[in-house]
């Protein structure tokens, strides 16, 4: 299988060839669950994709009147904006096409909502699902528009016109078939790009110094019940490209993406392989890493469900692992605690009386055997690591977690009792299962 655009490899990224020059689109983890790999902590089963309009700082230019030194080029520590000339139209012209990677039928065309100034040119956000054949499906999200040579498929099955249509947002059609060709222009996707004040025809991708398309889909493996890794459905020299370009990315500290993430690479790299090996499938409760090892926390009486947990391999084959990096050469996976969206972080009591306020909690499993988890917590917040031993118990309903102690050694942290009618607290003893709830 090939992916839904035209690229080649390149040293560190995708070169996708537009009208306007390349996109550069970095390439992050199928499966991740941490920043800059993914934003979905219990593990997100699709592509992780960006789409650099700037291959480096090479291609952005130095801002007047902010300070630098006035020769135009973007020089650490410099302001600098991607120039796109009036109304943006260099970024207009380089925004990718997505292409049907096979003969294929569209299945389904979703609005799911309307036109949005969050995104350039204000586009409304389009999703659609094709079938490849009887056993995988290609879903592409984010989209900003439909191509022409859809949209007019489109419109001739259905007499939807997907130019200028803002609503009602949902599903258009559903099951209905149009036929796809292979190389197929299909979509183009939503672009995070916004002019500079005061700064006319220059432009930044949100809080990104480079504009960036937003480029996400899945693929389904209806014969397993499960969303798959593109890069596994691939030749196994494109796939090893590929991961190459990406180990390579990583490893640049120069990178758009990964450099500003230096002082956490102990967590990110921990994920430097493109295709993980757990059980993507979402309701796999036959042991604690199944599903990615993303856990949401479940409801029970007198419980707010505002919780995550989840349980991450180390990818030790990956170039990028560093032994270093960890406890010892036999961690094999990070724990990773998070709370939802809104909800104020954790209040943990430390073995010597003050408060860790984490939102996000990330540690090594430096122990662990079928019913429990010796942490190293790392980075809470506290003046050194903390540990924590945790029982666990597994059935078909879930995962059920009672959270020791804190302590300052692993020799002082403490297993907690868990009977199998212990009831979830909402405190130190939750229940977890793999759907979203938050």
């Amino acid at each position: 299988m090939q992916l839904p655009f035209e690229y080649t490899v390149g040293e560190r990224t995708l070169e996708v060839p537009t009208s306007g020059g390349t996109v550069h689109v970095s390439i992050g983890p199928f499966g991740a669950h941490f920043q800059p790999l993914s934003g979905d902590p219990i593990g997100d089963a699709k592509s992780n994709l960006i789409g650099w309009f700037a291959g480096d700082s090479t291609e952005l230019v130095e801002l007047s009147g902010t300070g630098g030194n006035g020769d135009g080029n973007c020089d650490s520590g410099e302001s600098c904006g991607f120039w796109a000339g009036p109304g943006g139209n260099l970024i207009r012209d380089r925004i990718p096409t997505y292409i049907a990677p096979v003969a294929a039928s569209l299945t389904r065309l979703r609005l799911n909502n309307g036109p949005d100034a969050t995104y350039f040119d204000s586009v409304p956000h389009w999703e659609i699902d094709m079938a490849l054949n009887s056993r995988y499906s290609l879903r592409i999200g984010h989209l900003g528009g439909i191509a022409p040579t859809l949209r007019d498929k489109i419109l001739a099955a259905t007499g939807i016109d997907t130019d200028g249509y803002t609503g009602p947002t949902g599903d258009l059609f559903s099951g209905a078939a149009i036929d796809l060709d292979a190389g197929d222009a299909l979509a183009f996707p939503q672009v995070f790009a916004q002019e500079i004040p005061e700064q006319p025809g220059h432009y930044r991708g949100g809080h990104l110094i480079s504009p960036w398309a937003q480029m996400e889909f899945t693929v389904a493996d209806h014969q397993e019940d499960a969303d798959v890794c593109v890069f596994d459905l691939m030749a196994p020299v494109q796939k090893d490209a590929i991961q190459a370009a990406m180990a390579a990315d990583m490893a640049n500290p120069e990178s758009q993406r990964y450099s500003a993430f230096a002082s956490s690479q102990w967590v990110w790299r921990a994920e430097g392989l493109v295709c993980p090996v757990y059980s993507p499938k979402p309701d796999d409760f036959s042991n604690i890493h199944t599903r990615l090892g993303g856990w949401t926390e479940r409801p029970e009486i007198g419980t707010t469900v505002n919780e995550l947990f989840a349980i991450v391999r180390i990818e030790k084959a990956a170039s990028i692992y560093d032994v270093a990096s960890y406890d010892s050469a036999t961690v094999e996976h990070l724990a990773m605690r998070a709370v939802g969206p809104g909800i104020p972080g954790f209040s943990w009591t430390m073995p010597d009386g003050t408060l860790a306020t984490p939102f996000i909690a990330v540690g090594e499993v430096i122990d662990e055997s079928a019913d429990s988890l010796l942490i190293k917590w790392r980075d809470i917040g506290w003046s050194a690591p903390a540990y924590q031993r945790a029982a666990f118990l597994l059935d078909g309903q879930g995962l059920k977690i009672r959270w020791g102690d804190f302590a300052a050694s692993a020799i002082d942290a403490t297993l907690p009792t868990l009977g199998s009618g212990e009831a979830c607290n909402d405190d130190d003893t939750l229940g977890y299962d793999h759907q979203p709830r938050l």
